[in-house]
């Protein structure tokens, strides 16, 4: 099942060097809510 991304996470990505690509809203059906989803990506001469 997927898991939105916490602060934390969201933090730690960003500190890797990987950027938000993608902030759908409501786009996921979780646990009986409607929640968010983060696509993050980073190219591979970046990493």
């Amino acid at each position: 099942m997927p898991q939105v991304p916490t602060k934390l996470e969201t933090a730690i990505l960003k500190r890797v060097g990987m950027r938000c690509e993608g902030h759908f809203v409501k786009s996921l059906w979780f646990k009986n809510n409607w929640a968010n989803e983060l696509w993050f990506a980073i190219l591979r001469d970046e990493w």
